[in-house]
Order: structure tokens, then C-alpha cells, then sequence
């Protein structure tokens, strides 16, 4: 889209803390038809407005997006032209901080997208309260480097959805064997592929994906170039960061989740399984312990789900059904089992109440 002339002179002027990934207006109080104008130019780019800073805040340093405007006088509106949105705002301010104290590593904007006939794919987006837990994977490779991941995931060769690209990486971070931090590779916005879904390349709405990259032995799989398990380093950086997102967005051990969990029985190998599962176990409060609380979740779901024998705590066909509607309904992995994320689901979403 075109931008004036009166608002190119306003983003020439712009006050730009590469530290902070903030912008403030250098020209004072503008009137309130210019200040819409220039508003939607550093929100396209993926800025907000910060009351408590007076800047607006972005998730990555916005100088090159800011040059390319001032060069060619012309911005992307990402809503009516990509089908992209930005990051929530609490997200980005979130974000922000921890890149600031290095707990992660801001890489969105170096990683690959997958582009199909000429447009760039994007991931669909979901709302922070969508968030529950996370999914954990490795990438099954001697691989250290998630670019090449990301390149590999967006282009048409991946084995996820073999004969076309995806957006872009299929994780929202990545964890290599070095001293730096986690990466965040993806908006925590994006339902980018991995687990939890009806099929593989479903999007996923409720867990954060983080792989782990090596390659790992698990049950089944031990190939000459796989190790026991990530370093210690790995696992630290790990234990680190799914503590910062159970802080974010309020879940404990109840929510980590691996691949194995949804059908992938080697991923992420032995010794990640091991650190997943004694993190569950410390926080698993609130299990279902016995199938009429399974069947009482069901019916806060639906009254009439269990129109025969009702939560008579006898786990049978009706009951094995009814969860199934459940699963399906929800999007979630299709199994008619009392798996942990159907109780995540149900726990989140249908609450006992006093």
C-alpha cells in the first residue's frame, strides 16, 4: 500500500531503540488523522502501542522494515494482503523482555518460508488463552543448525507434507548443543504444525512445539547416528524455557507433552520422555482418577453425551464414543482414549465448578 508523503516524513524521524525493538515518534503530539496514519503503518510491521513504555514495541529490531518503507514509499497491510497477523501484544512485550535477559533468542525474522505459485504460506493464529501446554520433539538428525530444519520444513521435499512446502519451520522454538539460548523460530501466535491434531499436517491450537535438535534414541528407533540422549546444556535450556511458558500462560508438569504422547512413540527419544514424565508426575494434580470423572468432564461438555447409562463409572462403548465426538470436535488426536491431552482439553475448557 501507498504511504503519504506527510507520514514518510513522520517514519523518517522515528526514534528506534535496536535493543529494545521500540519506536517512538520523534515529531511530539501529532494530530490525531496523521497519528491513525503512521499507527497503521508500525502495526502492519508489527508494532503496538505501549502505553507504560510510550513506544511502540516489536518482537525483532524493526530498522531494515522501516528502511524499506522510506525506499520504496509502500508497506504491506499483512491482514488484507498475506493473511498474516502480528504477534498478540502480550506476547510481544513478553517476548521482548525475555530476549532482553537472554532466555531466548530472537531468530523469526532469519528463518524460511515456505512460499507455494508465488504467495507465502502462513500459519493460522490463535489467541494466548488458546495456549495449555507444550509439545516436545527432536529433530532426528545430526543436525545443529535449525535453518536448515526450516528449510527443509518449507520446502516441498519435507516428509510432513510431502509435494508442498510448509510456512515455514513446524516448531515454534529450537534447542541446538551450543551456549546460546532456546531460538524462537516462529510467532508463539502460529498454529504451526506438529501434535495434537486430527492428522499430520493439521494445525495445532493448544501446545507450543519445541524441538529439540540431535538425534536421540527412543523405543524403536536407534539408528548408528543417533545419541542417548541431548547434553545436559539441552536439557537445562529446556527445563528453563518450559518453565518461562508455564509462567506466561499458567501451566505446570500437567501440560508437557512429547510426541510420543500422540503416536510418534521415538520422539524425542528415551531421555527427554524421562524428563517429561517425572515433570508430569510432580504436577499431575488434577488427573481424572477413575473413569466416572471422565464421564463427568463429558457431560459438563454436553448434557445429553451420555444419554443410556450416564457417569455410571463403567468405561464402555458409549463412554469410548462420546470422547471420541469429543476429540473430534475439539480437533484434537482421535483416539477414544483417556489420553492426557483430552483431560488437558476437558480440565481447561470444562471446569468442575462448586
Amino acid at each position: 500500500m501507498r504511504i503519504g508523503e506527510d507520514v514518510l516524513g513522520v517514519l523518517s524521524r522515528l526514534e528506534v531503540d535496536t535493543e529494545t525493538a521500540s519506536v517512538k515518534i520523534g515529531d511530539g503530539q501529532l494530530d490525531r488523522k496523521l497519528y491513525v496514519s503512521v499507527n497503521k503503518v508500525l502495526e502492519a510491521l508489527g508494532g503496538k502501542w505501549n502505553r507504560g513504555r510510550k513506544a511502540h514495541l516489536f518482537g525483532v529490531d524493526p530498522t531494515a522494515k522501516i528502511e524499506h518503507c522510506l525506499l520504496t514509499g509502500t508497506f504491506v497491510d499483512p491482514q488484507k494482503e498475506e493473511g498474516w497477523f502480528p504477534t498478540p501484544p502480550l506476547l510481544a512485550e513478553e517476548i521482548v523482555e525475555a530476549a532482553g535477559s537472554g532466555l531466548l533468542l530472537d531468530k523469526r525474522a532469519a528463518m524460511p518460508h515456505g512460499v507455494l505459485n508465488g504467495v507465502r504460506l502462513s500459519w493460522g493464529k490463535r489467541e494466548p488463552e488458546d495456549i495449555l501446554g507444550l509439545c516436545i520433539h527432536q529433530s532426528a538428525s545430526a543436525n545443529q543448525n535449525p535453518l536448515r530444519t526450516a528449510e527443509y520444513h518449507a520446502g516441498p521435499g519435507n516428509h510432513i507434507t510431502p509435494g508442498r512446502p510448509l510456512p515455514g519451520l513446524a516448531y515454534t522454538f529450537a534447542i541446538a548443543n551450543d551456549a546460546g539460548p532456546p531460538w524462537l523460530c516462529t510467532d508463539l501466535a502460529d498454529k504451526t504444525w506438529s501434535q495434537g491434531s486430527t492428522r499430520p499436517g493439521d494445525e495445532n491450537r493448544h501446545l507450543v512445539g519445541i524441538v529439540v535438535m540431535g538425534a536421540f534414541c527412543g523405543p524403536g528407533w536407534e539408528p548408528p547416528h543417533a545419541r542417548p540422549g541431548p547434553s545436559k546444556a539441552q536439557l537445562d535450556k529446556l527445563d528453563g524455557l518450559a518453565a518461562w511458558l508455564g509462567k506466561i500462560f499458567g501451566f505446570g508438569g500437567e501440560g508437557y507433552f512429547g510426541h510420543y504422547h500422540f503416536g510418534k512413540s521415538a520422539c524425542p527419544g528415551y531421555a527427554v520422555a524421562n524428563w517429561l514424565e517425572a515433570s508430569r508426575d510432580a504436577d499431575d494434580k488434577a488427573a481424572f482418577a477413575s473413569a466416572r470423572e471422565w464421564q463427568q468432564a463429558l457431560l459438563r461438555w454436553h448434557p445429553e453425551a451420555l444419554p443410556r447409562y450416564g457417569a455410571d463409572g463403567a468405561w464402555g462403548r458409549e463412554s469410548r464414543e462420546c470422547l471420541t465426538r469429543f476429540q473430534q470436535q475439539h480437533h484434537l488426536g482421535v483416539t477414544g482414549l483417556q489420553d492426557p491431552f483430552a483431560q488437558l482439553v476437558l480440565l481447561h475448557l470444562y471446569p468442575e465448578t462448586p
